[in-house]
C-alpha cells in the first residue's frame, strides 16, 4: 500500500478514536452529575455544603485548568515550530543537493540572437510561423538527467508584440504535465491557434513558457505571423493544338 494511503488511514482512525474518547468523557461528567444530584435528593449530601464546596473548587480549578491549557498551547506551538523547521531543512537540503546535478533539459533550435540574462535560466527560443486562423505546431524535448523522477509541469505568460496589450493565448500542450523517471525523456507537442481576434498579419508576438520541474527552466517563444497567401491567379483558357504531323512521302522508286 502506498505511504500516502496508509498516512492518510492512519490519520482516520486517530480522527475515529478520539471522537469516541470525547464522547466517553462527556457521558462520564453527566454520569457523575447525575450520581451526585441523586445523594443529594436523598439526603445523603447537605445541598448547602455541596453548593458552596462546588463554587469553591470551581473557581479553584477554573484558573489552573486556563494555565493548563496555556500551557499545552505553548508546547504545541512549539511542536509546530520545530515540525516546521524540520520541513525547512529538509527542503533546501533537497534542493541544494539537486542543483549540484544537470537540470532538465528541453532540446529544441537554439535562438539565433543571444537573449538577456534573467534570474530564471532559459533554454531556448522556438519560432512558429503561420497565417491567421491556422494551428501552428512543434515538438520538443524533455530530458531528465538526473538520479530521481520529475514532475513536470508548464506556465505560460502572456504573448506581446509591439504596440498591443499583453493577452492569454489559448496554447496547447500534449500532454500538460507528466513525471519522467529517472535519466528518462518524453516529446511534448505545442499547438497554439492564430485567432483572428488576437494574431494579426505580419506582427511577430513573443512569449515565455516556463517549464517546472526539478528547476524552473525557461523557453522562450516567438510566434511570427506571416501575411495571408495571394490568392492564386486562374490560367487562361486555351486551346493547346499539337503541330499537325507530317506524313511521309512516299518515295518512288527507279529503276537502276
Amino acid at each position: 500500500m502506498p505511504e500516502s494511503a496508509s498516512d492518510g488511514q492512519d490519520l482516520a482512525g486517530l480522527i475515529q478514536e478520539l471522537t469516541a474518547r470525547s464522547v466517553s468523557e462527556q457521558a462520564r461528567t453527566l454520569q457523575r452529575y447525575r450520581e451526585l444530584v441523586e445523594r443529594v435528593a436523598a439526603g445523603q449530601l447537605d445541598p448547602e455544603t455541596v453548593r458552596l464546596q462546588y463554587d469553591r473548587l470551581l473557581a479553584e480549578q477554573s484558573a489552573q485548568f486556563a494555565r493548563d491549557v496555556a500551557t499545552l498551547g505553548a508546547r504545541y506551538y512549539e511542536a509546530v515550530l520545530e515540525l516546521n523547521g524540520a520541513y525547512v531543512e529538509r527542503l533546501f537540503d533537497r534542493v541544494a543537493g539537486a542543483a549540484r546535478v544537470d537540470p532538465v533539459d528541453a532540446v529544441v533550435d537554439e535562438p539565433e540572437e543571444d537573449l538577456a540574462e534573467d534570474d530564471t535560466p532559459s533554454l531556448a527560443e522556438l519560432t512558429l510561423e503561420g497565417t491567421v486562423g491556422a494551428t501552428v505546431e512543434a515538438t520538443f524535448l524533455i530530458e531528465n538527467k538526473r538520479a530521481e523522477p520529475a514532475d513536470v509541469i508548464f506556465l505560460l505568460s502572456d504573448f506581446t508584440s509591439d504596440g498591443s496589450e499583453p493577452f492569454r493565448a489559448a496554447l496547447e500542450l500534449d500532454p500538460p504535465r507528466f513525471a519522467l523517471p529517472p535519466y528518462g525523456e518524453r516529446s511534448v507537442t505545442l499547438r497554439l491557434l492564430l485567432d483572428k481576434a488576437q494574431f494579426a498579419p505580419g506582427q511577430t508576438y513573443r512569449g515565455a513558457l516556463l517549464i517546472r520541474g526539478l528547476d524552473d527552466l525557461q523557453l522562450q517563444l516567438k510566434i511570427a505571423v506571416a501575411e495571408k497567401p495571394a490568392a492564386p491567379k486562374r490560367a487562361r483558357s486555351a486551346s493547346a493544338r499539337s503541330p499537325a504531323a507530317k506524313r511521309p512521302r512516299a518515295r518512288r522508286s527507279t529503276g537502276s
